[in-house]
């Protein structure tokens, strides 16, 4: 499923307008989700770990994201994966983390390099930062929240 969002979105939303979905039950039968849910015990000593919104994300330099959450008093997880093989550092389109809501409280980021993975608990504010505005090129991203199981997953 492929969508392109250009709500107003109120509140706290990332304002990502390229997005294409990907049913979960497909996913947890792919390789890519045993290597996501491996990580994911080795890191957090849990187990039973379940995919509620998996998607492939685009950014251009001209979009406007916004610093957000991807949950609240929750025990989630965000698995990003960066999928462009061309980016330089000089490109940006990394993701930004915040402590604030303002972007004067930057806590680090993590720079878009071809196969990195940043993975990050669901309540720590974050933004993604759109290319630079020399290239025509689109930052994509796949994108893996999780839940602590299928239940909290579906709910």
């Amino acid at each position: 499923m492929y969508y392109y969002d250009d709500t107003d979105d109120a509140g706290d939303t990332d304002n990502v307008q390229w997005i294409s979905g990907h049913r979960t039950s497909e996913f947890v039968k792919s390789e890519i989700w045993g290597i996501v849910n491996a990580t994911l015990s080795q890191l957090t000593g849990h187990t039973g770990w379940y995919p509620y919104d998996v998607s492939c994300n685009l950014n251009r330099a001209w979009d406007h994201t916004r610093i957000h959450k991807d949950c609240y008093f929750k025990e989630e997880y965000t698995f990003l994966l960066y999928l462009n093989p061309n980016f330089t550092p000089g490109y940006l389109g990394g993701t930004v983390y915040y402590e604030h809501d303002d972007l004067s409280s930057i806590v680090t980021s993590v720079q878009n390099k071809y196969g990195r993975v940043a993975l990050f608990h669901c309540e720590i504010k974050h933004a993604a930062r759109p290319p630079h505005a020399y290239t025509t090129d689109a930052r994509y991203t796949f994108a893996v929240k999780v839940a602590r199981d299928k239940l909290d997953a579906v709910q």
